[in-house]
């Protein structure tokens, strides 16, 4: 799981499931998100969220903003 964050921000158990948050140093657009969410159970991934791949309320190229509305 290191390739996937630098640092272990939290680690919990639930239901006999180990929950790890990881943050990234470098994120954001085009980079992945900032923070990796793995839930395992035993030594198997149970769900991964962040890892590398855009969801839908990620653009593929960055917004256009303006001060001016145009």
């Amino acid at each position: 799981m290191r390739r996937f964050g630098d640092t272990t921000v939290a680690v919990a158990w639930l239901d006999g499931r180990r929950w790890i948050v990881k943050e990234r140093f470098w994120f954001g657009w085009p980079d992945p998100p900032r923070y990796v969410l793995f839930v395992l159970e035993s030594e198997t991934v149970w769900m991964a969220n962040g890892a590398n791949r855009r969801t839908r309320r990620e653009p593929a190229t960055p917004p256009r903003l303006s001060l001016f509305g145009g």
